[in-house]
């Protein structure tokens, strides 16, 4: 069901922890061709690639399953009719004030026990700007409306795992660090137990998706 972003996601994943691996090989002189911290610097852009990747391609894998059901909009959680009325609702942000009260018939007059799903936008995501962090991540729950807990119980450091990661990140990829110096800040068991911490909370996305979907935890109980 989530086979391919699971596969791609440890792909990406594998590609962050092998910098690490080259830091920590003891048999590999480093300090003659490379700077340590430079390849520990820049762990956070492709661990956050990796993070992005699976919370973004999980919401679309979903979105797609949706769409391939036969639903009717009385039966699905309310929570979900910010995707599936997506257009509606920026058709509604964007008009002028002639034509508010317009729209928001079109949109409400729509909403009867008869009407079905229409074909929610593939490449939705429900989030507010800004690195995937705990508040990105609770937008996307409360839209979908899933039961897994957001943070996988007895994880709770992952919070601050996240932002670490996207401190480092966004230091890194927007030029306001340079990678020497983010990843000379840090051991590389500091950089173990954050790839650790993040590696298992990718997957533990998944698993929450896939629940999700299988358990049709997106239909009101």
């Amino acid at each position: 069901m989530y086979s391919a972003v699971s596969t791609d996601s440890t792909q990406r994943l594998l590609e962050a922890k092998s910098l690490i691996d080259i830091c920590a090989d003891t048999k590999i002189n480093l300090r003659a061709s490379y700077n340590e911290s430079i390849l520990l610097g820049s762990v956070y852009v492709l661990l956050y690639g990796a993070l992005e990747y699976t919370i973004t391609h999980c919401v679309y894998r979903t979105i797609e399953l949706l769409n391939n059901e036969n639903l009717r909009l009385y039966d699905v959680n309310p929570a979900l009719w910010g995707l599936i009325y997506n257009g509606d609702c920026m058709r509604m942000e964007m008009a002028g004030e002639n034509k508010k009260w317009e729209n928001r018939y079109k949109l409400f007059h729509k909403m009867t026990k008869n009407e079905t799903v229409g074909r929610i936008e593939d490449a939705l995501f429900p989030s507010p700007n800004g690195n995937i962090k705990e508040k990105q991540i609770e937008r996307v729950w409360q839209t979908f409306g899933l039961k897994s807990p957001m943070i996988e119980p007895g994880q709770e450091i992952v919070n601050n795992q996240l932002r670490e990661l996207a401190d480092g990140r966004m230091g890194v990829a927007h030029g306001r660090e340079k990678a020497s110096f983010r990843g000379g800040q840090k051991s590389i068991k500091d950089l173990t137990d954050l790839y650790n911490s993040i590696s298992r909370y990718c997957s533990y996305l998944i698993d929450c998706f896939t629940k999700y979907v299988q358990n049709k935890e997106y239909l009101q109980s």
